[in-house]
């Protein structure tokens, strides 16, 4: 892949998409970079070939760090703090997708932490987009009273968007049976298995089977529709 996560030779993680994986930030084991003051968690590593990959990376105050735009594009979420990209600030509550090729090179005089996807975007996924998702305008109804919802993107199969329980409420999505993908970005989340605080990352195969359940004010990303069966790239 020719990027700056080959360096660490990571194994395929969490590369069969048949398993529940729960990732807590207790669990979280941190590496670094290569280059100074920059982390990164691996939560998964999948597909040998084209790999796609999901990280959190940690950035100390006036660090630097490069990601590449190859083989499926950067979807990334700011999760607190300040970066930059050539003559842009994203803050915190950013979302980012970044279709093209080529490297993007970035730099946080605050420090900061990202939730970022590598390798997930579809062939004619071209769309370039940039959302605040503190913009309280741009929520809607969610799927039960008591919570909301902001899109973030549609393409073919896949679906990606945050929910926000604004009164601790549960509901079952019930979207895909492929399988959905959530990350706490902050509150706490339930389901029947246990407890997810902020920041946890949850992989679950079976939708259908859940239902979640949260405190007022919990955020969570939520993806569908790119588990192998409908994985088009």
């Amino acid at each position: 892949m020719g990027n700056a996560l080959d360096r660490f030779n990571v194994p395929l993680l969490n590369a069969d998409f048949n398993d529940r994986v729960v990732s807590i930030p207790d669990q979280h084991s941190w590496k670094n970079a290569g280059t100074k003051g920059v982390s990164v968690h691996f939560l998964e590593v999948a597909f040998p070939v084209n790999p796609r990959y999901t990280v959190l990376v940690q950035f100390e105050p006036g660090s630097r760090f490069r990601l590449p735009a190859q083989h499926g594009g950067i979807e990334c979420l700011v999760l607190n703090g300040w970066i930059n990209s050539k003559a842009q600030s994203y803050g915190p509550g950013a979302y980012l997708r970044i279709p093209t090729t080529g490297e993007h090179r970035f730099y946080s005089a605050s420090g900061c932490l990202l939730f970022v996807k590598l390798g997930e975007f579809g062939r004619d996924d071209t769309e370039l987009r940039l959302i605040d998702t503190h913009e309280e305008k741009a929520w809607l109804p969610g799927p039960v009273e008591h919570t909301s919802v902001l899109p973030l993107h549609m393409h073919n199969r896949r679906s990606i968007f945050m929910i926000r329980w604004d009164k601790a409420t549960a509901f079952q999505p019930g979207i895909d049976p492929t399988g959905e993908e959530l990350f706490v970005v902050t509150g706490q989340l339930h389901d029947f298995a246990g407890e997810y605080p902020t920041h946890s990352w949850i992989r679950n195969p079976v939708p259908v089977w859940q239902t979640w359940k949260a405190t007022e004010g919990t955020i969570v990303y939520y993806k569908n529709g790119h588990f192998p069966a409908g994985y088009d790239r």
